[in-house]
This record gives structure tokens, C-alpha cells and sequence, in this order.
């Protein structure tokens, strides 16, 4: 579902900056697309906000298990083997994906703009042709 969401974020953004650029009649038209551009952005970037949260947070679980081992020199065998079977699960960050092809980051956000930017710049110099 979100790699669905990503695509069609994508592609509307394409479309409606291209939209705009063809027939920028005025600035109420502008200001519709601009609207409309900006509340699709919106709900993209709180995906990928908080998945990158998510990474950056279960990174640091390993690190706090760590500090934890350290500091529990007394105590048994089962809770250091507990948290020994934590830090080695938590090597691996937590991720959101979309689709299992990319994970939902602030890198992912700016490359959808940036691919979408550059198909509309393809787009673009198709029409002036």
C-alpha cells in the first residue's frame, strides 16, 4: 500500500507541476495546484518522518543493551544471555518499506521529489519541442 501511496504521490507531482507549467493562467490557478501539490507532500513526508524515527530509535536499542551489560556485572546468567539475544536482534534496524523495495526515510523523501522533478523536467522540454 505505501508503494502504491510513493508512486502515485510521485506521479501527481509530476503531472501537476507540469499542469501548471502548460496553462499558468493566473495566480488563483497556481495557488490551487500549489495547494493541492503541498497536502500530497504533507502525507508522504509524515510517512517517511516517522519511519525515519523509527530507524534512527531501534538503532539505539543495541547501544542501550550494551551500556546495560556493562553495568550488570552481578547479575545472572539468564539476564545477560537475554540481553545478548536483544543486541544481536537489534543489529538490524527496524525499517518501514514500501513494497519491500525501499525503506521510508527523509533520503526517500527527497529522492521521490527529486525523480519526479526530473521526470516533469523531461516532460517539459518534450512540449517546447
Amino acid at each position: 500500500m505505501l508503494l502504491g501511496q510513493c508512486l502515485s504521490v510521485g506521479v501527481c507531482f509530476c503531472f501537476q507541476l507540469f499542469q501548471t507549467a502548460k496553462r499558468s493562467n493566473g495566480v488563483q490557478e497556481v495557488g490551487k495546484s500549489s495547494s493541492y501539490l503541498v497536502f500530497e507532500l504533507s502525507v508522504l513526508f509524515v510517512y517517511c518522518w516517522y519511519g525515519d524515527d523509527l530507524i534512527s530509535e531501534s538503532e539505539k536499542v543495541a547501544f542501550s543493551a550494551y551500556d546495560a551489560v556493562t553495568s550488570l556485572q552481578e547479575c545472572p546468567t539468564s539476564t545477560k544471555r537475554s540481553l545478548l539475544l536483544l543486541m544481536l536482534r537489534a543489529q538490524r534496524a527496524l525499517r518501514i518499506t514500501a513494497g519491500g523495495f525501499f525503506s521510508l526515510s527523509r533520503e526517500s523523501f527527497i529522492s521521490v521529489l527529486n525523480v519526479s522533478y526530473s521526470f516533469f523536467t523531461v516532460l517539459r522540454n518534450f512540449r517546447d519541442e
